[in-house]
């Protein structure tokens, strides 16, 4: 029997509801189901004789557990990170001067423009509209025109 394109494309819509009532809105259930037609794809059952709908829906549940499973791990790995900066001293005048080596540092690795629109913008205060009409300017003083 094989699973083909067209067999797969045939049940996704009968597997909708099961995706609609495992997360939270239409786009996610898209997102589900496309991500299900990926991995029934690239990865076709060995027994050929299954029901490809009964397929799909477990295929469909294993992506939905391992995006579960993902996005918890995701959430704990900012909240750590989000301890970590909290329990930075703000007042500690050091731990500010080697932030701000570390950003001048970073700032420097950029190519132009994105360096000198970035200078602009957080170390000299320019509005987008002022760095615009400067990018403008020194563009049009380079120009061959």
């Amino acid at each position: 029997m094989g699973v083909t394109p067209d067999a797969v494309l045939g049940e996704l819509e009968g597997l909708r509801a099961l995706a609609r009532s495992l997360v939270y809105g239409d786009a996610d259930a898209d997102d589900l189901l496309q991500d299900t037609a990926i991995a029934a794809l690239q990865h076709p059952p060995a027994d050929t004789g299954r029901a490809v709908r009964g397929w799909l829906a477990a295929v469909l549940r294993n992506r939905w557990r391992m995006d579960r499973r993902s996005d918890a791990r995701r959430r704990a790995r900012e909240q750590a990170v989000a301890l970590a900066v909290a329990d930075r001293d703000p007042d500690d005048p050091v731990a500010r001067a080697r932030a701000l080596e570390r950003l001048a540092a970073a700032v420097g690795t950029l190519d132009e423009p994105f360096r000198t629109t970035v200078i602009w913008r957080y170390l000299d205060g320019k509005t987008s509209a002022q760095i615009a009409r400067l990018t403008f300017k020194s563009t049009a003083l380079i120009s061959p025109d």
